[in-house]
């Protein structure tokens, strides 16, 4: 018997993990995970290959499941095929309801509840100057997206910039969220609860961290050589923890913290559950709130958007009962 716990975090059958585990043979092959999908319905092809539910190789997986447009690239006038959505989902949820057995937390831990809320703000005027130069090289006055040498760097600093402004100009000290995180701090401190601070960017936590110095509070980074030392500051001494979702949203137990906020959103539905599930596990005994900052008019709301768009598709395909929306979703 091979038991495969966490098996999300291999899903590429052609990494040299994935083909290693490919090479674990036995009688029986059990793969569990708490988010099978991460980003999209592939993430499933791994383990759906491992424990024997399917067959195909994921380049006739794939191409059997998404569905692909011809465009023609303008500069080697070449045609290609990208992909631009999903089709005979149905025929993956009936595989999954055959194969798999689904517990949800809510059935098996008698845990408090997790109660959401998004703050929408609005960026400070040369906040969002900084904001729109940015934007604007990368869409045109027709609003289609610009040909860039790298658009993802452009987007990671439209993201960043709705953090803090002066991570893309220096010059502009502005920021609408971590002003706001002040605040919620401050009210989570007076009323003697203790709050996670959630950022992906390592430039943000050491802007909040600073931000923060009057309440002591404890982190969580890259750099920091003793993680554990500071989650005991954390849970004796400060009401405050900052932390990247990379380094804090996995594998540590805060249920001292009733309250997390996240300055922005991880890039996947399953980096932000776990990041959740820091302080919403065994031994919480109060209600958990979250606060997501988002700023209006920014990427801040598309991010939002494909999250849960990703987190509803994910529970339609392991969840049989809800095959009837799957259709419903993919046109939306």
């Amino acid at each position: 018997l091979i038991i495969f716990d966490e098996c999300h975090k291999c899903k590429s059958a052609n990494s040299a993990q994935g083909k290693g585990v490919l090479k674990l043979n036995s009688k029986y092959k059990i793969a569990l995970s708490g988010t099978p999908i991460t980003s999209s319905p592939l993430d499933l092809y791994f383990f759906m290959r491992w424990t024997g539910i399917e067959q195909r190789n994921y380049w006739q997986f794939s191409g059997y499941y998404q569905i692909f447009k011809k465009i023609i690239k303008k500069d080697t006038k070449k045609e290609i095929n990208i992909p631009v959505g999903y089709q005979h989902l149905d025929e993956i949820q009936n595989k999954m309801d055959n194969f798999m057995i689904r517990r949800l937390k809510e059935d098996v831990l008698d845990l408090p509840e997790k109660l959401y809320k998004y703050e929408f703000l609005e960026m400070k005027p040369k906040q969002r100057e900084v904001y729109e130069r940015i934007y604007s090289h990368t869409i045109d006055k027709k609003e289609e997206i610009k040909e860039m040498p790298n658009p993802l760097v452009a987007f990671l600093r439209m993201r960043q910039c709705t953090d803090d402004a002066s991570l893309v100009d220096e010059t502009v000290d502005e920021s609408v969220k971590l002003d706001r995180m002040e605040d919620i701090v401050e009210e989570c401190i007076e009323n003697k609860e203790k709050i996670i601070v959630f950022t992906s960017f390592h430039d943000v936590a050491t802007k909040a961290l600073k931000r923060l110095q009057r309440f002591k509070p404890a982190q969580a980074l890259q750099e920091t050589k003793d993680i554990e030392a500071e989650k005991a500051k954390f849970k004796k001494d400060s009401g405050v923890i900052v932390g990247t979702v990379g380094v804090l949203g996995t594998g540590h137990t805060l249920t001292e913290a009733s309250t997390v906020l996240f300055l922005d959103q991880p890039w996947t539905y399953a980096e932000l559950n776990q990041a959740e599930d820091r302080a919403h596990r065994i031994g919480q005994k109060n209600n958990v709130r979250y606060i997501t900052l988002i700023c209006t008019g920014t990427v801040d709301e598309r991010v939002n958007e494909i999250i849960n768009q990703k987190r509803d598709l994910s529970d339609m395909l392991i969840d049989k009962s809800k095959a009837l929306t799957v259709d419903y979703l993919l046109k939306r």
